[in-house]
């Protein structure tokens, strides 16, 4: 879709304008439809969506080093939209096994939508448009800026039909950090694979993080830069299309923890300083700021200082509060 007229980039930024203060609501009460027409979705689902499917490439990618189950028979996702996070798993893992998938929005239009752009991808499954009483997959996308409270709660309870769940949340503060609330209610139930690297309370709920909220980056394909569609969106609808901000929980039922003691997880970007990265690390004893030197290993503090292609997963070697080793994990 490289052929937008005037008209197609007007309702764009009308979308987004609505994105926005929906990002910024905090009265808790669900929102309205906002598909106006098909072109609607054609349109969103040509730009916003592919930002999304972006994110959720980067999840996916960890998820296949974090013995995440991958064969899900049945699959929920719900609050589909335009069907990105389903698309995104089925591209990513395939459909082997896979019966059936429900594709679930408040706009049946949005659904019927999501099930034409998924069939392709779903091999021999059936396709619904309702709710399953059970799912091995729960594939949640960007809903809690839409959800009043009473869906919150609707949202826990889908939750407890699942085996397993993928939550990804645009990486703002306050989605973040409801997320993290969510973790602790649904940690009673689930094992959270990631991506935390434990399974203990979050360390962001210990007093002095109130401000501080668990979020990543994901990387673009390099090819979006020398797009010119991709140029002109980022002219005409504000967008940086360096950003990718994203916050996610993945979690399953009876899941070993195969994670070593000694990994931490680097949130959001280090700050580079000269010959010094300081690092917001997350491991089993909390959420700690901590120096990482360059002259340790000029090649790792180069790469902390470079956009995230990879999850910022290291066995982690400490010497006080300094951090004098990192090594990728796995």
């Amino acid at each position: 879709m490289n052929d937008l007229r005037p008209e197609d980039w007007d309702r764009l930024r009308e979308l987004r304008s609505a994105f926005l203060e929906r990002g910024e609501t905090t009265t808790g009460d669900a929102l309205s439809d906002y598909w106006g027409s098909e072109r609607d979705l054609e349109l969103y689902d040509a730009t916003f969506a592919r930002r999304i499917g972006w994110r959720w490439a980067a999840v996916l990618d960890e998820l296949e080093s974090r013995a995440f189950p991958r064969a899900p028979a049945v699959i929920l996702d719900w609050g589909c939209g335009t069907g990105g996070a389903a698309r995104a798993w089925l591209e990513h893992f395939g459909a082997d096994g896979l019966t059936d998938l429900h594709l679930v929005d408040r706009s049946l239009p949005a659904a019927q939508f999501a099930a034409e752009r998924v069939r392709p991808l779903a091999g021999s499954a059936r396709i619904h448009e309702e709710l399953p009483a059970t799912c091995d997959l729960l594939l949640l996308s960007h809903v809690l800026d839409e959800t009043g409270s009473a869906d919150r709660t609707e949202l826990l309870e889908l939750c407890s039909r699942a085996h397993s769940i993928v939550w990804l949340e645009p990486g703002h503060q306050a989605s973040a950090r409801a997320l993290v609330t969510l973790r602790e209610e649904l940690r009673t139930r689930f094992d959270v694979i990631a991506p935390c690297p434990h399974r203990d309370t979050c360390g962001l709920l210990a007093p002095g993080h109130e401000r501080d909220w668990c979020h990543h980056f994901a990387t673009p394909p390099r090819s979006v830069f020398q797009d010119g569609f991709w140029t002109r969106a980022s002219r005409e609808l504000g967008i940086d299309l360096r950003s990718l901000p994203y916050s996610f929980l993945a979690l399953a039922t009876a899941q070993p923890d195969t994670t070593p003691a000694d990994v931490g997880r680097v949130l959001g970007r280090p700050r580079m300083e000269k010959g010094r990265a300081r690092l917001d690390l997350c491991t089993r004893t909390g959420v700690q700021t901590r120096d990482y030197l360059a002259r340790f290993d000029k090649q790792r503090f180069r790469e902390l200082g470079e956009s995230p292609e990879r999850a910022r997963l290291f066995r982690v070697r400490e010497e006080g509060e300094r951090i004098v080793g990192l090594d990728p994990f796995p």
